[in-house]
């Protein structure tokens, strides 16, 4: 099941009511971020999310997006996020519980905001690939690069 969204103008996803345990792809890469407000939880427990296409968004990781995908079980790649500078929680959670979870790109430079990565990777895939900018540091756990990942710099 495939839900595709252009130019509507909701600060949550949760607020349209659809069958999170069935949708498996979504494309919004017609959808403008300017009008979303809080992405928090905006995908949480989308269980069958496997495909996300969010291509065209510029700006909707930069000050909340906790939860956002937190218990999608299917989900295996992770949209890139480009931000450089992270807020406050802002990725708190962020991939909680994405057990298939093997692949993210991450090109933050600036994670010393509180709690800006706090558990954002529990309960992922035990191995993967992290995409990180180059010749920046990161944790490895819960918090940081998945402990087993390989990391590759971009």
């Amino acid at each position: 099941v495939k839900a595709m969204f252009g130019s509507i103008y909701y600060s949550k996803l949760k607020s349209l009511n659809l069958d999170y345990n069935t949708i498996n792809t979504i494309d919004m890469s017609g959808m403008e971020d300017q009008h979303i407000i809080d992405s928090s939880y905006m995908f949480a427990d989308c269980t069958a999310l496997e495909n996300l296409s969010i291509s065209t968004w510029d700006h909707w990781w930069m000050n909340d997006a906790n939860h956002m995908f937190y218990n999608c079980t299917s989900l295996t790649t992770a949209p890139e996020l480009p931000a450089s500078t992270l807020a406050e929680s802002c990725y708190q959670q962020m991939f909680y519980n994405c057990s298939a979870l093997t692949s993210i790109t991450c090109l933050a430079t600036d994670m010393s905001a509180t709690s800006c990565t706090t558990n954002w990777v529990s309960w992922c895939s035990s191995t993967g690939t992290f995409t990180k900018a180059k010749g920046v540091t990161w944790a490895t756990g819960n918090s940081g690069i998945p402990s087993k990942w390989k990391v590759v710099e971009k």
